[in-house]
């Protein structure tokens, strides 16, 4: 993919890319993530500049761009005019909303200002894992003392520091035993979703690459894919990342699909085929250790013993709005007890406190979340706090169950900027769900890898928003900057009439 002489504009440009996308991620990176997302669109502008006799080229080929996006970013632009606080709306425009749209034009150029010299699928997976790599070499390092005996969970990059300088000279430095290996250990993130999310798109993206290797009989990316793929599962279970871990079930199961369903080739052939068994070996072992290490923080983890009660808890309440407003009530305390009397005083408190904060309250927030957005269809200001203003409005007060959204991107979605905001925002991901099965069915080689990359993200991000938070901020700068360079290189980089290219755009 390399071209053999790429001008220092070029390098440049890339290295700002493929930082950008390694860093949006990651926490305590605002300011660097916002200077570098500036510094390619003056990049972009430049090179614009510089390519006049190709701008007239440029401009036209935007109609090939998926119809949802600009009909999505038009969306955006117009709702403040209608919005119930448009001040608001206007700030959140200029903010989140707007860096996103600029985060999917960085993505969809990068072939257009880089050539041959473009992110491969290796580089791109490499990016979004490099949280998971300073999140698993921390690990090693509070494994092995160099964090003393007790650390925090999360760390600022400050406290971090601090850490390592005393107990640099630790005897006691670098001795490893299962008995202090620091499950639930997040590194830098305060969060096990930043991990989690980083680890899910990487997983996908070590995915097509394989895929890509099997089909050019690459061993060496055939080794390296399962290994990278088993070292991000490896994280998210050390950060006890529970939502992640599904969701790469959900994926591998989507893979099988999609590998059984991909029409087959001629084997003779070194661009088209389905997955030969030349690498099973080495997915088998891999998948053996996920499986021996996932058991394992599964037997240590409460909560994953405990997640159906509090579904159940959460789902058994009678009235949910209520519940949020004013919190649960001696009577109903008392119930839960007596329904599971005959389990342990303290399994009964962690049901309880997950009903007041956990996996109970998010079954609870959904429950009273589609009654709130039934009944505000167009929304209120786009902004992320939609949900706090409108339950407080409800209750009256300050809810007794405070939570910061409803844990649920669709529904938070349609309480910011209505149902037609989520709506035109699932078109856009179904749109580049279906042109990348579009190009992996019916492409073979490189084109069928770049589309299965297409596909599994777009509905990878799709389906996860059903279970958390995450149409919002650097998250959706993630989504445009991976999936808009896969779309420009199906577009930049075929072989298409325009009339086919118009069809990928439908």
């Amino acid at each position: 993919m390399l071209e053999m002489n790429p001008s220092v504009f070029q390098r440049i440009y890339f290295a700002c890319w493929i930082t950008c996308l390694a860093v949006l991620p990651m926490s305590h990176t605002i300011a660097f993530r916002n200077f570098l997302l500036l510094l390619l669109l003056i990049f972009l502008g430049i090179h614009f500049v510089r390519q006049q006799n190709r701008v007239s080229n440029f401009i036209s080929s935007f109609k090939y761009l998926p119809r949802a996006f600009g009909v999505w970013a038009l969306f955006l632009l117009l709702f403040p005019l209608w919005s119930i606080e448009p001040h608001v709306a206007w700030l959140n425009f200029l903010g989140q909303w707007g860096e996103s749209l600029l985060a999917w034009l960085i993505g969809f150029t990068a072939y257009w200002v880089l050539g041959n010299y473009g992110p491969t699928l290796r580089s791109l997976a490499i990016a979004s894992a490099m949280p998971i790599v300073i999140h698993l070499l921390l690990t090693v390092l509070a494994w092995g003392g160099a964090l003393g005996a007790s650390f925090p969970t999360g760390m600022e990059p400050a406290e971090l520091w601090s850490l390592l300088s005393h107990n640099y000279q630790n005897a006691s430095i670098f001795i490893f035993g299962l008995s202090n290996f620091p499950w639930g250990f997040r590194g830098l993130e305060p969060m096990h979703g930043n991990l989690g999310y980083a680890a899910c798109q990487a997983i996908i993206l070590f995915i097509a690459m394989f895929y890509a290797a099997n089909l050019r009989k690459n061993f060496k990316l055939g080794i390296f894919a399962p290994i990278a793929i088993g070292l991000c599962i490896a994280s998210t279970l050390i950060a006890s990342s529970r939502g992640a871990f599904l969701y790469i079930v959900i994926i591998f199961v989507l893979v099988a699909f999609s590998w059984y369903l991909k029409p087959s080739r001629e084997p003779s052939s070194s661009t088209n085929g389905k997955m030969s068994f030349s690498f099973l070996p080495i997915g088998i072992i891999v998948g053996f250790c996920v499986f021996f290490l996932a058991a394992t923080i599964i037997t240590k983890d409460s909560r994953w013993q405990t997640m159906v009660d509090k579904v159940y808890l959460g789902l058994s309440q009678e009235n949910p709005m209520q519940l949020l407003c004013e919190g649960l009530s001696p009577d109903q305390e008392t119930k839960i007890r007596q329904t599971y009397a005959h389990h342990s005083t303290e399994y009964v408190d962690d049901l309880i406190n997950g009903l007041k904060g956990q996996d109970g309250g998010r079954i609870l927030l959904m429950r009273a979340g589609l009654d709130m957005v039934f009944n505000h269809p167009i929304g209120l200001d786009g902004s992320r706090s939609s949900y706090k203003k409108l339950i407080e409005k409800k209750c009256g007060h300050k809810p007794e169950l405070d939570f910061a959204n409803l844990h649920q991107s669709w529904m938070d979605l349609a309480l910011g900027l209505g149902w037609l905001g989520a709506g035109l925002f699932a078109w856009l991901l179904v749109s580049l769900a279906r042109t990348g099965w579009r190009q992996y069915y019916g492409g073979g080689g490189e084109t069928a890898a770049w589309g299965l990359a297409l596909f599994l993200l777009a509905t990878f991000w799709f389906a996860r928003g059903f279970a958390d938070t995450l149409y919002r901020e650097h998250y959706l700068q993630m989504q445009a900057m991976v999936m808009g360079c896969i779309y420009g290189r199906l577009f930049f980089f075929s072989e298409k009439t325009p009339k086919q290219r118009l069809h990928m755009a439908a």
